[in-house]
């Protein structure tokens, strides 16, 4: 891949010592899909690594069209146009608390850009080299603003959380949890064991990580 544009969209990007699969589906731009660095891989193609973008106003961004792959040094950048749609709430709210709704004639789709940074990082810790990658995003617009992105996303070793460990301090889960089909876990807290699926049995799953949640969790097959 040379520096600049590209004259075609590649199925994967090199960046560092990670290959990272784009992931393409009738005409739009899913996400990344299967990761491996080194030759490990570290997250399948299942479930896409995607943004969900919104508005204060409820403008959601959740469909993606990749324009464009550049490299710019060690770093590839991906240069993808979003989609979105007008949702009928938004996040302000009134002074009673009361979600505001935004009924429009015009509710889109609405087309701006989003580009994605990939950038290659190493980390040296007690003699032993980890090698990896970071990603970033920036949102471009003439007419809107954002407040928040998700990123839905999953890692497992070996493309397959099943037969994996995952060390994961919380104020309720096991600490050591085996990965196993049929079994229920998170990475954020719930109130009490069995809570899958429950809305109330949720604590702790947008809140910053502090004294009853460790700030990383560790897997390993």
């Amino acid at each position: 891949m040379k520096e600049g544009a590209t004259s075609a969209i590649p199925a994967e990007v090199r960046v560092g010592q990670a290959t990272i699969e784009l992931l393409s589906r009738e005409g739009r731009f899913p996400g990344l899909g299967k990761i491996t660095v080194n030759g490990v891989t570290i997250r399948s193609a299942t479930i896409p690594l995607r943004p969900d973008i919104m508005t204060p106003d409820g403008i959601r961004y959740d469909s993606f069209r990749l324009d464009d792959v550049q490299t710019d040094g060690a770093d590839v950048v991906l240069l993808t146009t979003a989609f979105g749609r007008q949702g009928l709430f938004g996040e302000y709210r009134d002074e009673y608390d009361s979600q505001l709704a935004w009924p429009r004639v015009e509710g889109g789709p609405f087309e701006d850009t989003v580009e994605w940074r990939l950038k290659p990082e190493q980390l040296t810790l007690d003699g032993v080299q980890y090698d990896g990658f970071s990603y970033a995003l920036s949102f471009r617009s003439d007419q809107r603003s954002i407040h928040q992105i998700t990123m839905t996303a999953t890692w497992e070793l070996g493309g397959n959380a099943s037969g994996n460990t995952l060390l994961s301090q919380g104020q309720v889960n096991p600490p050591v949890y085996h990965c196993e089909t049929d079994t229920d876990f998170t990475t954020t807290c719930w109130r009490q064991l069995g809570q899958a699926g429950n809305p109330h049995g949720v604590s702790f799953q947008f809140s910053s990580r502090y004294s009853p949640m460790q700030c990383f969790d560790f897997q390993y097959g």
